[in-house]
């Protein structure tokens, strides 16, 4: 599997993980403290999110960080 593809299914686990809690992307990035934008763009696969910022998120959907791998 390459890098990029990696990304982009780490950004469709996000956005199903957010839309399985009703979460609006707004919703989501204010509960991880950032940027609207970055998160679309985390979603899309346009950018790769640190590790700190992917365990963020786990956290603020509930879910395991390895879920989002």
């Amino acid at each position: 599997m390459e890098y990029q593809e990696v990304i982009t299914n780490v950004g469709k686990r996000i956005r199903t993980f957010r839309l399985d809690k009703k979460m609006t992307q707004l919703d989501l990035a204010s509960k991880c403290a950032i940027e609207q934008t970055n998160l679309a763009r985390i979603e899309l696969g346009k950018t790769s999110p640190t590790l700190r910022t992917l365990f963020t998120i786990a956290e603020a959907l509930e879910v395991d960080i390895k879920d989002l791998l």
